[in-house]
């Protein structure tokens, strides 16, 4: 299996990002993943991204699926995504290619005087019976 891990830092412009979806997704990857939040920049601690949200059948989750298949591979990539919450979006990982799937970031990020928690929400984390061995 060939992965491509894309370190590439986002963009302000979610135009911008989208375009270099594939510009930057090699043609021989089995697996290629962007950084967390790639359709658009967090910008400066403690911005408002609520305006850069979309559903993840939106723009980027788009772009994402047409450079998997042109490429036939599976892309992750992260995004914000729309909440019930219009002021505080998901932040979201998209997968899509062979398998398609969405997930929420269950675990902001509150530490070093940064506070994703005050502009993101936060799903709960599920909680799981415990194993028995």
């Amino acid at each position: 299996m060939q992965v491509a891990v894309v370190q590439q830092a986002s963009d302000l412009e979610p135009e911008v990002n989208r375009a270099r979806l594939d510009a930057l997704a090699p043609d021989d990857a089995d697996l290629v993943v962007f950084p967390e939040a790639f359709a658009r920049d967090f910008g400066e601690a403690g911005s408002d991204v609520s305006r850069y949200a979309e559903a993840s059948d939106g723009p980027f989750a788009t772009a994402v699926a047409r450079v998997a298949e042109a490429r036939r591979t599976t892309v992750v990539a992260g995004m914000f995504e729309s909440s019930d919450d219009p002021a505080r979006p998901f932040n979201t990982v998209l997968v899509r290619g062979a398998a398609s799937a969405d997930y929420r970031k269950i675990h902001l990020y509150d530490s070093f005087g940064y506070r994703e928690s005050d502009r993101l929400r936060q799903v709960p984390s599920r909680t799981r019976p415990a194993q028995r061995w």
